[in-house]
């Protein structure tokens, strides 16, 4: 059985300068550190991920990350982002009723209510999965949106003083 190597170079190491080159490992230019961490590939069908757009090295180095803030997105971008969001509390709904439901069966001893809810909510954890990575979601673009307008005028002023 013979191996294929097919593109080896994309295996390899590349310095963080040739970023949206393929590689595995990106180390800095000058220092030499590895930066792999910092730097994001986009995919093709989630875009590109929320975080700062440079990294700079320990050495001083600054390197685009491939990463984009909330407020550097297009509006495709964000409706894209927002329309996942409201997915996700869209199917949140069932699991908050079933919750509910639970609640309300073993408080008023209507437990006929809790093991039907009980059995609806063990059919809604695909859900969860949903509403959680939303969730996520909205943690990302509440740090984008501190790091943009919030954290940088703070900065700004530090340094003009």
């Amino acid at each position: 059985m013979e191996v294929l190597e097919l593109n080896t170079e994309r295996s390899g190491r590349l310095p963080a300068s040739s970023f949206p080159e393929a590689a595995e490992v990106y180390f800095c230019d000058k220092c030499g550190r590895d930066l792999t961490k910092h730097l994001h590939r986009g995919h093709r069908h989630s875009g590109c991920p929320l975080g700062p757009p440079r990294h700079k090295c320990d050495c001083g180095e600054s390197y685009l990350t491939g990463a984009v803030e909330w407020d550097h997105l297009g509006n495709g971008g964000r409706r894209r982002r927002i329309q996942f969001l409201r997915l996700g509390f869209v199917l949140s709904l069932p699991l908050i009723l079933s919750g509910t439901a639970i609640y309300w069966g073993f408080a008023r001893e209507y437990y006929l209510l809790a093991i039907v809810a009980s059995i609806s909510l063990i059919l809604t954890v695909p859900l969860f999965v949903v509403f959680a990575i939303s969730l996520f979601e909205v943690i990302q673009i509440a740090c984008s949106i501190w790091r943009t307008r919030m954290a940088r005028p703070a900065r700004a002023d530090r340094v003009q003083r």
